[in-house]
């Protein structure tokens, strides 16, 4: 299924979508879209956490050291899941296509970047709970 995040209703979305896609001259993607309409998921996506320039969010300071040292198998995901952070859908995003754990991670903040700020604590907790906590400083 393919995921599509917007403020729109799905119909007009999905129009503009189309219609961006034919002035990029990518129409046979446009098409493939067109005919995947009724299995499009349209969802509102959550905004992020007020910042004064972009870069500025906590997982964007230290993204790379982030991304390099984090361990995503050692439960981090059933913690975050257990505690609402993340559903089962996102569980699915984020290993999709057999990424490895570097691209698993940067899924997983890129997630965590849209959640309000008190997911960001419940990530923090999940870092303690999994032997992570030493990575808990480049989360602030």
């Amino acid at each position: 299924m393919f995921q599509l995040w917007v403020q729109k209703d799905k119909n007009a979305t999905v129009t503009k979508l189309v219609d961006v896609l034919k002035k990029l001259g990518l129409n046979q993607t446009a098409y493939k879209i067109e005919e995947m309409r009724g299995d499009i998921d349209v969802g509102i996506d959550q905004p992020s956490p007020p910042c004064d320039q972009v870069g500025n969010h906590p997982l964007d300071r230290n993204r790379v050291a982030l991304v390099e040292k984090m361990i995503i198998t050692a439960g981090l995901l059933n913690y975050l899941r257990q505690d609402g952070v993340i559903t089962e859908q996102d569980v699915a995003q984020i290993k999709a296509g057999g990424a490895n754990e570097f691209t698993q991670n940067e899924r997983l903040l890129d997630l965590l970047k849209k959640r309000p700020p008190a997911d960001l604590k419940k990530f923090r907790e999940a870092l303690t709970e999994t032997n992570q906590e030493h990575l808990i400083k480049l989360t602030k």
